[in-house]
């Protein structure tokens, strides 16, 4: 048996980032990473952050505003992690301190193989 403690928000009135595994992209330096707006609304700003495989914060960068996809077309940013040396088993993860209120957060962390 279910009980509602309290009325969430709708999904029509929560904004969505994603990333998936094909949005990562590593080249000598750098970590550049194609985050989606997918959401109903607007995309506030927020933060990304590039974790070693044991979990320590590595870097962080900004992640813009980003429009909803109210016109049907893709609405992305590109964002830019400074590294040294190999990158494989980091993970990036999209608003590391759960700030937004989104409709799938599922689509919120990559793992960089």
């Amino acid at each position: 048996t279910l009980k509602r403690v309290k009325a969430g928000t709708p999904y029509w009135e929560r904004c969505d980032l994603g990333i998936c595994p094909d949005d990562v992209t590593v080249s000598e330096g750098k970590v550049q990473v194609v985050v989606h707006g997918m959401g109903a609304i607007d995309s506030p700003a927020t933060t990304a952050v590039l974790r070693s495989p044991a979990g320590e914060v590595v870097c962080t960068a900004g992640i813009p505003a980003i429009a909803a996809p109210n016109d049907l077309y893709p609405k992305t940013a590109t964002i830019e992690f400074k590294v040294e040396g190999c990158v494989k088993g980091y993970t990036v993860e999209i608003d590391p301190d759960n700030k937004l209120c989104e409709i799938n957060k599922q689509n919120n962390v990559v793992t960089i193989c």
